[in-house]
C-alpha cells in the first residue's frame, strides 16, 4: 500500500507537470474496467476514467494558471459535437438513463482527449513539443497498453492451464479475453492494436527502403531500427492476441481480406 501511494503521488505530480503522463496511465487502466466491475461491482466511473478526468482537470488547471487554454481547431470538432447532441437527445427515450450517460461520457472523453493532445502538441513551452514528437509519444502509449493486454491474453490461452469452461477450445486451451472478461471485446481491442502496429511496420519499411535508395546508412540501433523492432513486436503480439481470442472479429477480418 505504501508503494502504491508513492507511485500514485509521483504519477499525480508528473501529470500536473505534463498531462500526457496521466493520459498514458488512463490508456493502460482503461481495459481493466470490466474486471473492476466484477471485483468492485458496477460503478459510474472505472479507474481509467477517473485518471482521465484527473488528467483533463490537470490540463485545464495548468492552462488557466499559465493563462494559456485553448480549444484546438480540428475537422473533428463539428461531427463530434453533432454526435454528442444527437446522443443526448436519444437519452430522452433511453431504456436506462445511467447506462446511456456512461456511454455519452465516453464520447465526451474522446473529444477532450483530442483537444488535450492538440493543445499540448502546439504548446512551445512544453517538452516534447510539436505534433510529430507528441504523436510518437501517444503511439508508444497505445502500443504499450495493447502489449499488456496481449501478454495477459497469451497467458490465459495456453500458459495458465485453466479458465472458464465455456471458453474452452481445441479440448485443452481457453479463449483469450484479457481484462475485458469476454473474448469478443478483447479481440476487437487486439484488432485495433494489431492493425495500428502493422500499419506502422509498413510505413517504416517504406521509409527504410527510401533511405537505402538515397544511400543513407541504416542501423538497427538508429531510430528507424528501434521503431521497427517495437512495431514488429507489437504487431506480432496484437495479431497473436486476436487469433487466441477465437473472436468473431477474427472471422470478420479474414472474410474482408480473403473473401
Amino acid at each position: 500500500m505504501a508503494g502504491g501511494l508513492v507511485v500514485g503521488a509521483a504519477l499525480l505530480i508528473a501529470t500536473l507537470v505534463y498531462p500526457l503522463v496521466g493520459l498514458g496511465v488512463a490508456l493502460l487502466l482503461g481495459p481493466f474496467g470490466a474486471l473492476e466491475a466484477i471485483i468492485l461491482g458496477p460503478t459510474l466511473l472505472d479507474s481509467g476514467q477517473i485518471v482521465l478526468l484527473l488528467t483533463v482537470a490537470a490540463w485545464i488547471g495548468t492552462g488557466l494558471a499559465r493563462r494559456r487554454l485553448r480549444i484546438a481547431s480540428s475537422v473533428f470538432n463539428v461531427p463530434w459535437i453533432l454526435l454528442i447532441l444527437i446522443a443526448a437527445l436519444s437519452l430522452l427515450d433511453a431504456y436506462s438513463i445511467p447506462l446511456g450517460l456512461i456511454e455519452l461520457l465516453k464520447w465526451l472523453e474522446i473529444g477532450l482527449i483530442v483537444w488535450l493532445i492538440l493543445d499540448l502538441a502546439s504548446d512551445p513551452s512544453r517538452r516534447p513539443t510539436g505534433y510529430p514528437a507528441v504523436m510518437r509519444l501517444v503511439l508508444v502509449m497505445l502500443l504499450a497498453a495493447g502489449g499488456v493486454q496481449a501478454c495477459i491474453g497469451i497467458w490465459q490461452f495456453g500458459l495458465r492451464g485453466k479458465g472458464p469452461e465455456h471458453f474452452l477450445v481445441l479440448g485443452r486451451f481457453y479463449r483469450a479475453y484479457g481484462t475485458f472478461e469476454q473474448p469478443n471485446p478483447f479481440g476487437g481491442y487486439m484488432n485495433l492494436i494489431a492493425l495500428l502496429a502493422i500499419g506502422l511496420v509498413l510505413g517504416l519499411l517504406v521509409a527504410w527502403i527510401e533511405r537505402r535508395r538515397n544511400r543513407v546508412t541504416n542501423s538497427f540501433l538508429s531510430p528507424y531500427g528501434v521503431w521497427l523492432g517495437v512495431a514488429l513486436l507489437s504487431a506480432v503480439a496484437g495479431s497473436l492476441g486476436l487469433i487466441l481470442s477465437w473472436s468473431r472479429v477474427l472471422g470478420l477480418v479474414f472474410w474482408r481480406v480473403w473473401p
